[in-house]
């Protein structure tokens, strides 16, 4: 609880060394497993956030939503990591899609993950499934944070399909609704190398 107070007022460093100090005596803990993922998600640092997602799904127990949730972030994460060069999708592929799957059986309808699985595709170089996921995620998601990185995903697809402007739109409408999402700055050297700027 504590852990997570700290990383609410903004203290991401404080709140990582809070959560690995509680989960040093108790391993399961689901709170500090997933106040640390936060943590280490907001510093961009997604290789070791996807390892505290690796124990949440570990103690995630049988519940339908507890287990959406350990298993989406999982595959989250992994992804982000890959998008951000930290780890090599040959590496985790299978991990990510065996998550993907076990999560998709728990979620109520197809568009629950649609955000993941935009990413999903993005990472394999599936731009127009990677767009059509996206775009479905933006219209489900009510969540500034989520729409957000789903506008990220669109916009990176779009650049890489010669679609510039629209992708600069994306863009700096995902800025607007969280600017200090860990992804972006990624995200912008991605899009520069596709010579999409501003």
């Amino acid at each position: 609880v504590a852990a997570n107070r700290v990383l609410h007022s903004g203290d991401t460093a404080k709140a990582e060394a809070q959560a690995r100090d509680r989960l040093r005596s108790k391993p399961s803990d689901r709170a500090a497993l997933v106040t640390l993922q936060q943590a280490l998600h907001a510093q961009g640092r997604f290789a070791e956030a996807a390892e505290a997602t690796r124990g949440q799904v570990e103690h995630a127990g049988r519940g339908g939503t507890a287990r959406l949730e350990a298993l989406g972030g999982h595959a989250w994460e992994l992804l982000c990591a890959v998008e951000a060069g930290q780890l090599e999708l040959d590496r985790v592929e299978d991990e990510v899609a065996t998550s993907l799957t076990q999560a998709q059986r728990h979620a109520s309808t197809g568009t629950v993950l649609a955000g993941t699985h935009a990413l999903h595709n993005l990472v394999h170089g599936r731009l127009s499934e990677s767009l059509e996921h996206a775009r479905e995620a933006i219209k489900w998601d009510q969540d500034r944070a989520a729409r957000a990185d789903d506008l990220i995903t669109l916009a990176e697809a779009l650049a890489a399909l010669g679609e510039s402007e629209e992708s600069r739109d994306a863009m700096q409408e995902a800025q607007a609704l969280w600017p200090d999402n860990p992804r972006l700055a990624g995200a912008r050297l991605n899009l520069e190398d596709m010579n999409v700027h501003g």
